[in-house]
């Protein structure tokens, strides 16, 4: 057996009849080549040996846990960047809608609609309506909470009505203003919210608590008369509307001075 490189013999063993393992450097490289006798054929293997314990292996470990650690610190920073494009793109996103938003309501066009509730396929569920657009009707929705709690404070209930904005040309781009429920329906939600204030408080006369119905709109509008409506409710159940707004609401200085004014019985 002869080990023939770089035009120099490296190694030879003569009369080789059995397995055997012969090593020999390659400038600082263990190579080996590792013969095996099965039945009267020789096979033979050729590596580098880099478990043993040489400068040139000391050395190769520390490149590999230098390249290792590169290999890390760049998947770091791909993945950082990543992260960074995708709150960039969604910050984005959110002033896109958020401007467009704007325009819907400064720039769009008004019409109203009554709104239903429908869930869809998974179960969660929406504002449906239809509202007239160019000459066309056209259908919208928007989500709610599992409570349907509307963005005014107040539970949604099939039929009710409120302002539509859309834009004259992309009449596909709208916003329901919550805040804006035709004049019936802020009719109805008076009889709703005192029938509720009664219910709450049963202690509480007719004619104290209509009183008390109009100094709340005159001071807080719908956010006002939410209030009212979710005064029992832990913060952990609805975090706008709940017993601590309630209670900041009746301590106001405003609401108790017109409220003694006006609903001192």
């Amino acid at each position: 057996m002869v080990v023939y490189c770089n035009n120099e013999v490296i190694a030879i063993d003569f009369g080789v009849k059995e397995s055997g393992l012969y090593s020999f450097f390659i400038e600082e490289d263990l190579c080996e080549i590792r013969i095996q006798r099965k039945r009267r054929k020789f096979k033979y293997s050729f590596e580098s040996n880099q478990k043993v314990d040489t400068p040139f292996n000391r050395m190769r470990r520390k490149w590999l846990r230098l390249h290792k650690m590169q290999r890390t610190f760049a998947a770091v920073v791909v993945a950082l960047f990543a992260i960074g494009m995708a709150v960039t793109m969604l910050n984005q996103w959110q002033r896109n809608r958020h401007t467009e938003d704007n325009s819907v309501l400064y720039q769009g066009y008004r019409t109203s609609a009554r709104l239903r509730v429908e869930p869809d396929a998974e179960g969660k569920q929406y504002a449906v309506f239809s509202y007239a657009a160019e000459g066309r009707v056209r259908e919208g929705r928007v989500p709610l909470p599992p409570d349907l709690v509307t963005g005014n404070g107040l539970p949604l209930e099939n039929g009710d009505e409120f302002a539509v904005y859309y834009l004259p040309h992309r009449p596909k781009v709208y916003a329901v203003q919550w805040n804006e429920p035709v004049p019936e329906l802020l009719d109805q939600y008076r009889q709703r919210v005192l029938q509720r204030l009664t219910t709450l408080q049963p202690g509480l006369s007719g004619a104290a608590a209509e009183c008390l119905l109009d100094v709340t709109y005159e001071i807080a509008g719908l956010s006002g008369w939410a209030d009212l409506w979710w005064q029992q409710a832990p913060p952990e159940q609805n975090a706008r509307h709940n017993s601590r707004t309630y209670a900041e609401l009746m301590d106001g200085y405003r609401w108790k001075k017109l409220l003694e004014e006006r609903c001192a019985e």
